[in-house]
């Protein structure tokens, strides 16, 4: 055998050998690898959406290393079975789903921008990879994004507000849908407009005479006008409220609000979202105790818009690429949104909206609050 020969022999029998060793090598860097084990959140965790804890910093998805490990693969899914995962892409399919490589053992809102967290429960899980190779999954957790999940349910349920409907004097019902801000300065509020009507007819222990709509004496004049605007309640619905007015005891020393409370007319704003809040179990809060604090939003919780100038639920919660989070709500009664009368408040009822987005900082004006 000539030198040659020698060495292309040494070569092929080389070769012969190169892949096997490669695989036994491969199997041995997987096998060394193990299934991270998680830590946070904690197994069936409820309410638990990256909250501020303590110190004020946000809680993140936390895992143990694992030794030799090079970076980890981590999957989210509303689907416990993970179908929308590809295991050899390392990627999802649907919108329900996010999943992402890091060289970190924590997971925090920002690695989550863009994903809609639902009103539900979500699964996770991790695993290592060192050259190329994967290791196995760790086991699998879920938690809940709320404990409320009935109350958004509920509202998005519905795509008209529920009409609020109390008693006549005459033994009917009658629906009142209508806007409350007295303080507004403007003549286009209807609290504003209510307020000035009852002033007109002044505090009384027994109705007053006012004469019948078709033969109206000064006083259902002057209170009709006062209930007048542009694009307003209609004539007979002017004189609806006004014989409600005048069949209704007013003690002295009611306020105005306790005035519109007493006539049984409420924000149809907060109609909608204590109507959700009853029926997810809980008890509706009153503006004046829905508390100043700044919490983490979820989805089932309580927002207002300047404390007491809107009401609404949030379905979702979205974070940004900072980690700062927005909610979509689900509400009624803002914007021009109107259902079949587009300039009337009184009997008809308002669409209700599940898609606007507005942020929940330190500086919003929007504030979530616990139910």
């Amino acid at each position: 055998m000539t030198t040659t020969q020698a060495t292309q022999r040494r070569t092929m029998v080389a070769a012969l050998f190169a892949a096997p060793i490669l695989l036994l090598t491969h199997s041995v860097a997987a096998a060394a690898l193990v299934g991270p084990t998680l830590k946070s959140p904690a197994a069936g965790a409820t309410d638990w959406l990256f909250n501020a804890g303590p110190t004020g910093v946000r809680e993140t998805f936390a895992w143990s290393p694992v030794s030799g490990a090079a970076s980890y693969e981590f999957v989210l899914s509303r689907d416990s079975g993970f179908a929308s995962y590809t295991d050899s892409t390392g990627s999802c399919s649907a919108s329900g789903c996010v999943a992402f490589s890091t060289t970190a053992t924590t997971a925090g809102a920002a690695k989550f921008a863009g994903f809609v967290f639902e009103a539900r429960t979500y699964y996770w899980k991790v695993r290592a990879v060192a050259n190329g190779i994967r290791g196995p999954w760790s086991v699998t957790r879920s938690f809940a994004t709320t404990g409320r999940a009935q109350i958004v349910s509920w509202a998005l349920s519905h795509s008209s507000s529920p009409q609020s409907r109390v008693d006549r004097t005459d033994g009917g019902t009658v629906t009142w849908l209508t806007e409350l801000d007295i303080a507004n300065v403007g003549d286009n509020v209807d609290g504003k407009l209510l307020s000035s009507a009852w002033t007109t007819y002044g505090l009384s222990a027994a109705p007053r005479s006012l004469g019948t709509a078709s033969s109206p004496t000064a006083l259902r004049t002057s209170m009709r006008s006062a209930l007048s605007r542009s694009g307003g309640w209609a004539l007979t619905e002017r004189d609806a409220l006004i014989n409600r007015i005048a069949a209704t005891y007013f003690p002295a020393s009611l306020t105005r609000n306790g005035m519109l409370s007493t006539l049984g007319i409420r924000a149809q704003c907060k109609e909608f979202a204590d109507r959700a809040v009853i029926a997810g179990g809980a008890t509706p809060r009153s503006y004046s105790s829905v508390g100043t604090a700044r919490l983490d939003p979820r989805p089932g919780m309580y927002i207002t818009w300047k404390l007491n100038k809107h009401a609404a639920i949030a379905n979702a919660v979205i974070f940004d690429v900072n980690g700062q989070p927005s909610v979509r709500l689900s509400e009624s009664n803002w914007g021009n949104t109107w259902g079949s009368n587009p300039v009337g408040q009184v009997p008809w009822q308002r669409v209700v909206s599940h898609s606007r987005l507005v942020v929940i900082n330190a500086t919003s004006d929007y504030r979530a609050h616990v139910i």
